[in-house]
């Protein structure tokens, strides 16, 4: 509904870790109606036994449409602003490994002496 997804973190690991706590960033909802709050709440509940079933999100007030509000969302918007932080940080990850592979393919030029496992 925001735009964002609710467990994402600033890498992988930590998105992952966020998952399995069940802990989310409730500011992205900040805009969204209090109906729609209440259902992604429901739905986002760690407890699978506590958690909204299928059924029983279908007929939400908010999803039967009895209580949507006409704000806009700016969902759009937030999903690419997102998506480029995700490619940015792809980028700086990638740029790390190659600047570190580098490095070692420098250090086993220098010495000739090491023979590299492969080679044997």
């Amino acid at each position: 509904l925001a735009g964002v997804p609710p467990f994402a973190g600033d890498s992988d690991e930590e998105s992952f870790a966020l998952t399995l706590k069940g802990q989310y960033d409730k500011r992205p909802l900040s805009d969204i109606s209090a109906p729609a709050k209440d259902l992604c709440a429901k739905m986002l509940t760690y407890s699978a036994k506590k958690r909204i079933t299928a059924e029983a999100a279908l007929l939400h007030p908010w999803m039967t449409g009895n209580t949507a509000s006409d704000k806009v969302l700016h969902v759009q918007e937030n999903l690419r602003a997102w998506r480029a932080r995700m490619r940015f940080k792809k980028a700086i990850i990638a740029t790390v490994a190659t600047t570190r592979l580098h490095a070692i393919m420098r250090r086993a030029a220098a010495r000739p002496d090491v023979v590299l496992v492969n080679e044997v």
